[in-house]
């Protein structure tokens, strides 16, 4: 049934649609005490060929260049939700976060520092999301 899913899908979703889907099914089977059809040779042997015959490259995206992030953030707009945004905008580029790193942090992973020769790093430097 696995293995039909994947035939079906093979040109409408993309390869990594298709793991991420895989992987829940697996962790669904495993979480409730059952073996995972996931698991088995057919299914591997299929997203496999489906991975040969319709998969390619990851789109790249361009990174954002400083000029770009001043252009972005140079808006006259003084409205709550400017601010956040470009707030979101500035601590993403100087942090190289990722967008699940960037959602995730919440207000309590910022310190107000007033005394400037002290070094403070209150976001989390690993590359593990909070969950």
């Amino acid at each position: 049934m696995i293995a039909k899913y994947l035939a079906d899908h093979a040109v409408t979703l993309s390869m990594a649609t298709l793991a991420r889907r895989l992987v829940t099914i697996g962790m669904a089977h495993t979480t409730q005490g059952l073996t995972s059809p996931v698991n088995s040779e057919l299914v591997r042997l299929v997203f496999r060929g489906v991975r040969h015959r319709h998969g390619r490259r990851q789109r790249q995206m361009t990174p954002v260049m400083p000029r770009d992030l001043l252009a972005m953030i140079g808006c006259h707009d003084e409205s709550l939700r400017a601010q956040r945004d470009r707030a979101l905008l500035l601590i993403g580029f100087a942090g190289a976060f990722r967008r699940s790193e960037l959602v995730a942090i919440n207000c309590n992973d910022f310190e107000r520092v007033t005394d400037s020769k002290r070094p403070s790093s209150p976001l989390p430097c690993d590359r593990r999301p909070a969950s």
